[in-house]
């Protein structure tokens, strides 16, 4: 069945090369897989929508004004022969109003988020700055930058991978603070056991002070 103009219905595989998005992703916003909610039909095994489906993704989900802009002014019916075998010609032709995907690298990370280059150099300015106050420590200092992967699965088909969640993580391992070393004496009597230090020289539990002879004295 197909419905012509603003109400023609397109199939799953045809919006994913409109939205420039996965075939898998379409699905998981269809069912409302985080989105403000859920588009399209559910016809047999896959999902239909129309062009206002399309555009609502590309305001609500995509986040692409551009994109949106574009659909509101194109009409899917003419840009789509059906049995053809061609490509939406928004796709095809006019590329840059498409979604634009980068590929993610350490030159691109910045990109995505700069948050992710702050907490680098967080990270940085810490051990540069425990550098700076113990030189005399030749132990290393490590940073650590944690990325967690997460497939996102596609229930309609548990037997490929579409789509994943990343996130960014940052720690910083330092030397441990060691103070020099002190001698202490144990003593147990009635009152317990308790450890004890000298007061004058701590490091040397049995050293005496030199007395100290004020003048006149």
């Amino acid at each position: 069945m197909q419905i012509t103009g603003e109400f023609e219905l397109i199939s799953t595989n045809e919006a994913a090369k409109v939205l420039n998005i996965t075939p898998g992703r379409v699905r998981q916003i269809c069912r409302g897989h985080r989105t403000p909610r859920a588009f399209g039909k559910k016809i047999g095994r896959d999902w239909f929508l129309t062009q206002n489906d399309l555009r609502r993704i590309a305001d609500e989900v995509l986040r692409n004004s551009d994109l949106s802009s574009r659909l509101r002014h194109i009409a899917l019916a003419r840009a789509f022969v059906r049995g053809g075998g061609r490509d939406f010609p928004l796709f095809s032709k006019d590329r840059d109003m498409a979604v634009r995907l980068a590929q993610l690298s350490l030159a691109t990370l910045a990109d995505m988020d700069p948050r992710i280059e702050a907490l680098f150099q967080s990270h940085i300015a810490r051990i540069a700055m425990d550098c700076k106050d113990r030189p005399n420590d030749e132990s290393a200092r490590v940073l650590t930058m944690k990325f967690s992967v997460i497939p996102v699965s596609d229930p309609g088909d548990a037997t490929t991978c579409d789509d994943v969640t990343l996130d960014v993580s940052g720690s910083t391992s330092l030397p441990t603070h060691k103070t020099k070393t002190f001698q202490l004496k144990i003593k147990a009597d009635r009152g317990g056991t308790r450890m004890l230090f000298n007061q004058d020289i701590p490091d040397d539990i049995d050293q005496t002070a030199i007395p100290f002879e004020r003048n006149g004295e």
